[in-house]
């Protein structure tokens, strides 16, 4: 495996991260679950928390670079337009202008990830009411404004104010260092990326909410 993997490079399927990962004894497999993992899923997650991590999980790595280019895209057609011949004669400050710009893009972003699972979240509450169990109707709303939302933030903040500085197309390079130093390596994903300082959060499973929980008590009481 590791002439294989040398053969066809770094990180590839046959490198002993993604063996131990796919084959070795973590709850990102797809392994029968233990009664523990089955009440937690029920029980604790309602089942609607553990879709609506999963569901952040998959949504993260798109957030982590897609919203640089719509603010990109938004001030740079501001000025093609020349709308500061507009904007310059009004009362208000260009602070309040350009935080109401970023608002409004913020908004934007995030009103379709809001949208995307309604129709499934829909789903997991009918069949939490069929089998008796109390659904969480605020699930993904609640990890989107914990998990993806600061994210969002942060990627808008740094490519306005690169924008704003250079009035060019320069904030797509660190749009693109985010992008390529910021996503979580191979190995975090075999147990889960929850540090404190990480850009995003990964948890691509619908199980492990025990080991969830134990980070962020992490978080809380640091050893």
């Amino acid at each position: 495996m590791d002439l294989v993997n040398h053969l066809i490079g770094r990180n590839s399927y046959f490198s002993w991260t993604m063996l131990s990962m796919y084959y070795g004894p973590n709850d990102m497999q797809d392994n029968p679950i233990t009664e523990q993992q089955h009440r937690e899923f029920y029980e604790k997650d309602h089942v609607t928390d553990a879709f609506a991590r999963y569901f952040c999980d998959r949504i993260s790595l798109i957030v982590l670079c897609l919203p640089a280019f719509v603010i990109i895209d938004l001030l740079l057609k501001d000025k093609r337009c020349r709308m500061d011949t507009l904007i310059y004669p009004r009362t208000e400050s260009s602070a309040e202008i350009m935080i109401t710009r970023f608002a409004a893009v913020s908004c934007m972003i995030m009103l379709p990830i809001l949208i995307l699972p309604v129709k499934s979240l829909l789903t997991f509450v009918l069949y939490c009411h069929n089998i008796g169990i109390h659904a969480d109707i605020f699930a993904f709303a609640a990890y989107i404004f914990a998990w993806i939302f600061p994210t969002v933030l942060l990627v808008l903040s740094i490519a306005l104010f690169v924008t704003v500085l250079t009035e060019n197309y320069s904030a797509f390079l660190p749009a693109g260092l985010i992008w390529l130093f910021c996503r979580p390596s191979v190995d975090k994903l075999a147990g889960g990326n929850y540090g404190l300082f990480d850009l995003i959060i990964r948890h691509n499973t619908l199980k492990g909410y025990g080991r969830m929980m134990e980070n962020i008590r992490l978080w809380v009481l640091p050893s």
